[in-house]
């Protein structure tokens, strides 16, 4: 299987999220690099970290989780 990220954040690499705990199709994870990812037993595509934008313009170390 091969995977695409289909979407991209609002605003310049700028994530999009709502509530904490409550996932939603619009959540979106910033633009960055050096990020580790991974595929579970279920097919889920994991995202943690990386280099990049979290919830200000400027970017930085990320210790962020994120699941699609």
């Amino acid at each position: 299987m091969e995977w695409t990220w289909a979407g991209k954040a609002s605003t310049g690499g700028l994530p999009a999220f709502g509530a904490l705990g409550e996932p939603a199709l619009a959540d979106l994870p910033g633009g960055r690099t050096d990020a580790f990812t991974w595929v579970d037993s279920g097919d889920h595509l994991w995202l943690y970290g990386g280099m990049g934008y979290g919830d200000t313009t400027t970017p930085g170390l990320l210790s962020d989780l994120w699941r699609r």
